[in-house]
């Protein structure tokens, strides 16, 4: 087992200053009592993610700091930091029906249906 990371302690902290047990707080953050726990033991270390909403749950907001400024918030840098979407692949239109495809279908659809295939065709397109 190792040592919490100094985040967790620290709100760790602030759980017990608001008089919240680890079990109170992990339901109501919708969290296991297990991953609190375990965070909290220095068993495992949550992801980014859990660590902002747990945070948030007990009221602060992680922020990243340079020489005193507030650079980025943690919202702000998971979105940076996500790898992009991938680009949609560009779709063909589909070749046009033509006649003879169309009732090709019909008689392939026909055949597979067990019916007759006995529907007039329309060369005038409605």
């Amino acid at each position: 087992m190792s040592a919490p990371h100094p985040l967790v302690v620290q709100l760790a902290r602030a759980r017990e200053e608001q008089g919240l047990s680890r079990r109170a707080a992990s339901n109501a953050a919708r969290f296991g009592s297990a991953r609190v726990n375990g965070w909290e033991q220095g068993r495992c270390a949550p992801t980014i993610v859990a660590l902002e909403q747990y945070a948030a749950f007990l009221g602060y907001r992680i922020v990243l700091v340079r020489d005193g400024q507030a650079v980025v918030t943690l919202p702000r840098l998971e979105a940076e930091l996500a790898p992009a979407a991938p680009t949609p692949r560009e779709r063909k239109p589909p070749p046009p029906i033509t006649a003879e495809r169309a009732a090709e279908n019909r008689r392939v659809l026909a055949a597979a249906l067990g019916i007759a295939d006995d529907m007039p065709i329309r060369s005038d397109a409605a």
